[in-house]
This record gives structure tokens, C-alpha cells and sequence, in this order.
């Protein structure tokens, strides 16, 4: 509900402003911007705590944009399991017009650990996992993969390459139990973004 009414408010005071010459004269120099890359610090979101981001701008057609972007979350503790980080890589898709855009992505997550307690054979067989205990009470695998997405309203602002995005994201982490089947983890959270275009 907080991503709609931003997305309701900006945009809706986009369409005033498009009555002023001056504010039209300067969407006009915005969509002449064609910025090809993004850097963005993420707080939440795909990363769960935090992650650093790159995102490359492929292609676009009238309203329409897509790109890829890859994020990296280093010295990362997750809920007392990994001494490690997490690398994840995802396809965006966007719509929108000015200064209000309407983001779609999906992707793939994985959380790499530093020290781990079995090794990555032992993981893939199964080790001794108690289907009812926390995490931190389950031995430290080496790594643990999953899918990520997200829905996201982006604000750009028009004098400048600065952004901001709202998010809300879904990952399903899958797990190893001892009989070394996976068990699905699915973790819905909400993501702030920060970043620059160029």
C-alpha cells in the first residue's frame, strides 16, 4: 500500500505540472537523457540486509525498459549462519513515463559461506538438519541458492541522474535437509534504494 500511494502522489503531480510550458520543456530534456548504467546501495531488499548494485540499461522502446543488474552484499551475517556474503543477479523490467516508473524483476540468489561446517559434498548428500530447528541450530553449509524477485515504484528526479526506489521483494531460499532433499525458505521483505545514473 505505501509503494501505490507514492506512486499515486508523484504521478499524479507529474500530470499537473504537465500543464506549465517550463515544467514540459523540462520532461522533454529528462527523456532526452539516455543514461546507459545505475550504481545504487540498497538497504533491505534483494540482499536482506544491504547490497552494493550495478544495473546496464539493454533496451528500450516507447515506455518500455529493461535491464540486468547484479548486486553484491559482503561481510554478511544471516541470521547467525553464514560468516560470508551474497551474490545475486536479476532481469528488470520497467514502465512509466517522466519521472514515475513501475519495476518488475526476477533473479537468482545465492549466499556464500566463509567457514562452513560441512563440506560442499556432504551438503549436496545431506547432512544432520533438524526439520524443526532454527537456522543457527542447523550446521553452516558452504553455500545456499534460492530465486529472488521484486516489484518496485522508482522516482527519478528530472534536474539530475539521482533516484530513488521503493520495494517490495520475495526470495525462496532452498535448503538441504539430511536426506539431501531441499527445503524452500520463502522470505518476504521491503527494500530503499538510493543511486546514480550516468
Amino acid at each position: 500500500m505505501f509503494i501505490i500511494f507514492l506512486a499515486a502522489s508523484f504521478c499524479s503531480s507529474g500530470q499537473t505540472d504537465s500543464l506549465n510550458p517550463n515544467v514540459k520543456e523540462q520532461n522533454t530534456q529528462f527523456k532526452n537523457y539516455n543514461f546507459k548504467n545505475a550504481v545504487f546501495l540498497e538497504a533491505g531488499g534483494n540482499g536482506l540486509f544491504y547490497s552494493i548494485n550495478y544495473e546496464r540499461f539493454i533496451l528500450r522502446k516507447g515506455i518500455s525498459l529493461s535491464s540486468y543488474r547484479i548486486g553484491i552484499t559482503p561481510l554478511v551475517s544471516l541470521i547467525g549462519l553464514y560468516k560470508g556474503g551474497q551474490l545475486f543477479g536479476m532481469i528488470n523490467y520497467s514502465i512509466g513515463r517522466k519521472k514515475c516508473r513501475l519495476e518488475l524483476g526476477i533473479g537468482m540468489i545465492s549466499h556464500i559461506n566463509f567457514d562452513p561446517e560441512v563440506s560442499s559434498k556432504q551438503y549436496r548428500k545431506g547432512y544432520n538438519y533438524l526439520p524443526n530447528a532454527p537456522f543457527a541450530s542447523a550446521p553452516h553449509p558452504p553455500y545456499i541458492f534460492g530465486i529472488t524477485s521484486q516489484v518496485s515504484f522508482r522516482h527519478q528526479l528530472i534536474t539530475n541522474s539521482l533516484f530513488y526506489r521503493v520495494s517490495f521483494t520475495c526470495s525462496e531460499l532452498y535448503f538441504r535437509n539430511g536426506g539431501g532433499k531441499l527445503d524452500p525458505w520463502l522470505i518476504p521483505w521491503g527494500g530503499l534504494s538510493f543511486g546514480k545514473m550516468f
